[in-house]
């Protein structure tokens, strides 16, 4: 609880490293602490968060967020999904940047976009998956 009236308090400036740890540590947090209030607007303000700053995520970030989202869809199961505007923005960026996109990266955002299964990824993750053969050569 103490986690997420801190986060609440600074997802408003939260910088580009501080919204994707904030994911990573919601996405890994306990199963339980998903019905609390607080943890979805936490979410719901981070989600926004990633939209306002998705022109300017790298490629790490922009994998690690989709981690999570795709990993907090697992945990939420179908009665959550990511904000759309959120999603889009950020997808739009991978495109952007799927030619820098290492093996990890890859398969990271390639597994967020099937847990998700939402049309908006469509794009990004055929552009991943063009990338297939040259980072698992790597």
């Amino acid at each position: 609880a103490t986690l997420l009236q801190r986060l609440q308090d600074t997802v408003d400036e939260a910088s580009i490293p501080q919204v994707c740890k904030s994911m990573w540590a919601l996405a890994r947090a306990p199963a339980q602490l998903a019905s609390d209030d607080r943890f979805r607007a936490v979410l719901l303000a981070l989600e926004a968060r990633v939209e306002a700053l998705a022109a300017d995520f790298d490629v790490p970030g922009t994998a690690n967020v989709f981690w999570a989202l795709g990993t907090l869809h697992t945990t939420l199961g179908a009665a959550w999904s990511p904000r759309q505007r959120a999603l889009k923005a950020l997808a739009r960026r991978g495109v952007e940047l799927a030619a820098d996109f290492k093996a990890r990266d890859v398969s990271n955002t390639l597994w967020a976009a099937a847990r998700l299964q939402l049309p908006c990824l469509a794009v990004l993750a055929d552009s991943l998956e063009d990338r297939l053969p040259e980072v698992a050569s790597s």
